[in-house]
């Protein structure tokens, strides 16, 4: 930033003067990458090996948007659709072709440059029909091992589209994902063992931000959220930028905008049992142009991030690749910028099947391992987490191609969290090839090795010093004219909530209070059974929970896979049944002798996709599960056929924006139903005819149920196994 909002700003910091001088004494400013088809991290450098404090100021003014890439930070860009994995959906980003200001725009569509710096300070901007995700994440780790810690940053507040919203991950090194995501969001592969998520949502039409303390997948270990709207206070602003501050302990978390006085969150929280955490900026695009018009205007926003700092923080290294992706159409070399040093992992996002790795140049070869996540789902990226050794220059991957297009491996770096905070990348190779389209292609094709280099490093170590607080900053209220600042605002529309997303039309009066299930009876023993197998998919997995809350955990189990269609269960290679059991029955949870069949479709069962008889067609597919069932499961004496949790009598939900019109679930629940009706007998019987309490109870057009409704339908599916 320029003029006197720089100064004040400066001032705002809480990070010894000392520290600013030896950075700006040092010369050592983050410098754009090589543009181009694939840009190129920065060179060689070495953060201090144990600094207190992070600061990233991203000062650099070019005259044009210069795509930002630094060796110093992972940049994830990450866009669902198979079509956009070359080249990102186009849309008008914040600041013109020369720089100047918003209102003025110029146009994005390639990945390098949907992360761009103008006028000191840098820019995120995606827009994606599917889903798209920006993230951040910087080479330290907050440390709140000897107490309270700091994160804070400036960002903009102006939004477009209430489906195009920013959160905050911290998480722990060993469980960080490459990008996490909410697990009724409908893409990725939900969220990581354990974490601190801080997340823009939506307040009486305003916003506010929500947190939560995740253990073991789940939101259930403590957060909280204020109905108190940032637009109740200020004035949202796309050429201001405004201070958020997270503070947080073992037992403490506070998050707010300092300036204002205003915090969403500050509770107290059950221990968390972890102390440092791997620090990720967020933006999230869910197909914005169908999102309600806000205050900034209409479609995908551009998020602007100013002064990042973490106090106090823990440097590791982090060794970036020069080039986004490998896949069949690419296989020349990937450089590094330094071998891997000891205790190292290779990190990176990966799609197909069967991928591995090799360490010796093609001699031997293990499996990619996959990091631990809550989904596995065969058509979403996935996170690879696997030990590298010391010293390797060279790594292969091989791959197979997945069900609609080529394997592919992105964003890979060598992490190790050491202390010392290495950072490296070679130069980029000297001719960057345009990959051909990810096309759908047949397993046996495009499948075979690409190899990534580690070239030696190529210049001295340098030593950086950086000090600053991860998301959010506070600055004055006066602006410096023909030019932006950074204040104390935030934007005026609401992220999707988890519960309401934001497609979701405005409840009645009778959704607004919908009609209450049963309180929960007392958890008793299914009589006759000692282990009932569940198997399904991911509304499954919401309900589930609380279905076993109350039918008690020792004789009910849980088998799912993301987009667990009961076409794909009828597979017996399908890869659900590689997934481990959750929740396993005390006694024969390899051989339960009761499976219960929750029985969906993942696309909508209309005439035309089902040659003219949905029923038929979801018949045939339930007498081919089940003969994967009695083949798989000899011991089960009765099976179970549940449908998928339908609309509240068999009615049709409406939804704005969805394929036919309505939530799916809804749609295909009455369908499912007829065809289970033409199947039971003997040891086949029909399971709940569940439905929903009222149509609020869908997060989105497929059918996630609402974080306030899973405990409920849960409770009332139980009743049935109860009896």
């Amino acid at each position: 930033m320029l003029g006197m909002t720089s100064v004040i700003r400066r001032f705002s910091f809480a990070v010894p003067i000392a520290l600013l001088v030896a950075f700006v004494a040092a010369g050592l400013g983050p410098s754009a990458s090589t543009p181009g088809a694939e840009s190129a991290p920065l060179a060689v450098t070495a953060a201090l090996a144990q600094p207190r404090a992070f600061l990233e100021t991203f000062d650099d003014a070019p005259t044009s948007p210069r795509p930002w890439n630094p060796a110093n930070w992972d940049v994830t860009v990450h866009s669902r659709d198979t079509g956009t994995w070359n080249r990102l959906q186009s849309m008008n980003a914040g600041h013109g072709a020369d720089c100047s200001p918003p209102p003025e725009a110029h146009s994005v569509s390639s990945y390098e440059d949907a992360v761009f710096s103008c006028r000191n300070h840098v820019m995120t901007a995606i827009n994606a029909d599917g889903y798209g995700v920006i993230y951040l994440t910087p080479n330290h780790m907050v440390d709140f091992s000897a107490g309270e810690a700091v994160i804070r940053f400036d960002m903009s507040t102006q939004r477009h589209s209430d489906r195009d919203w920013v959160d905050l991950w911290i998480t722990p090194f060993e469980d960080n994902l490459m990008a996490p995501l909410e697990d009724w969001l409908p893409d990725l592969n939900g969220e990581p063992r354990r974490a601190i998520h801080v997340r823009m949502d939506a307040t009486n039409g305003g916003t506010m931000f929500r947190t939560r303390v995740i253990c073991n997948f789940g939101g259930g270990c403590g957060g909280g959220s204020s109905n108190i709207s940032y637009e109740s206070f200020l004035t949202p602003s796309a050429a201001r930028r405004d201070t958020f501050e997270l503070r947080i302990s073992r037992r403490h978390i506070r998050f707010g905008m300092p300036t204002y006085n205003t915090w969403w969150q500050d509770i107290a929280v059950p221990d968390i049992g972890w102390t440092q955490g791997i620090v990720q900026l967020g933006h999230h695009s869910y197909t914005p142009n169908k999102g309600s018009c806000l205050s900034g205007g209409c479609g995908p926003a551009t998020w602007h991030w100013d002064d990042v700092n973490i106090s106090p923080a823990v440097p590791f290294t982090m060794l970036r690749a020069d080039r986004r992706f490998v896949d069949p159409s690419s296989p020349e070399a990937v450089s590094f910028g330094a071998p891997a040093p000891a205790n190292s992992f290779l990190r990176f996002a990966g799609i197909g099947s069967d991928l591995a790795l090799s360490f010796d140049g093609g001699a031997s070869w293990q499996p990619a391992q996959l990091q631990n996540q809550e989904k596995k789902q065969a058509e979403h990226f996935k996170s690879y987490w696997t030990p590298i050794p010391a010293g390797v220059s060279t790594v292969q991957i091989s791959g197979r191609n997945w069900f609609a297009g080529r394997w592919r491996a992105r964003d890979i770096a060598i992490w190790a969290n050491d202390g010392v905070g290495l950072q490296a990348s070679a130069p980029a190779p000297a001719a960057a090839s345009t990959p051909a389209p990810a096309a759908a292609l047949p397993p046996q094709l495009g499948d075979g090795p690409a190899t990534l280099a580690a070239s030696p490093p190529g210049e001295p170590l340098g030593i950086s010093d950086r000090a600053a607080e991860d998301p959010e900053i506070a600055v004055t209220d006066q602006a410096v004219a023909g030019d932006e600042m950074s204040v104390g605002e935030a934007a005026d529309t609401p992220a999707p909530t988890s519960a309401e997303p934001a497609d979701t039309p405005a409840p009645t009066t009778a959704e607004l209070n919908p009609p209450q299930a049963p309180a929960a009876p007392t958890p008793v023993a299914s009589p006759g059974f000692t282990c009932t197998l569940f198997i399904g998919y991911s509304q499954t997995d919401n309900w589930f929970a609380a279905a076993e809350g109350a039918l008690g955990s020792d004789r009910f189990e849980l088998l799912w896979n993301g987009g667990g269609a009961a076409r794909r269960w009828a597979d017996p290679g399908y890869e659900g049944w590689r997934n481990a059991i959750q929740s396993r029955c005390a006694q024969n949870g390899n051989s339960p002798d009761r499976v219960v069949m929750d029985i969906t479709n993942d696309g909508y069962l209309t005439n035309a996709a089902t040659n003219g008889d949905p029923v038929a067609f979801m018949e045939r597919v339930i007498r081919n599960v089940l003969a994967t069932i009695r083949n798989r499961y000899p011991s089960a004496r009765q099976i179970v056929l549940q449908p998928v949790v339908g609309g509240p009598g068999h009615a049709t939900c409406p939804r704005a924006g969805a394929q036919e019109g309505v939530v799916r679930a809804s749609y295909n629940h009455p369908i499912i139903h007829e065809a289970i009706g033409r199947v039971v007998g003997g040891d086949v019987v029909a399971g709940p005819d569940s439905s929903a309490r009222s149509c609020a109870d869908y997060a989105d057009d497929v059918g996630h149920l609402t974080s306030s409704a899973r405990g409920p339908i849960g409770r009332s599916i139980a009743q049935y196994y109860q009896s």
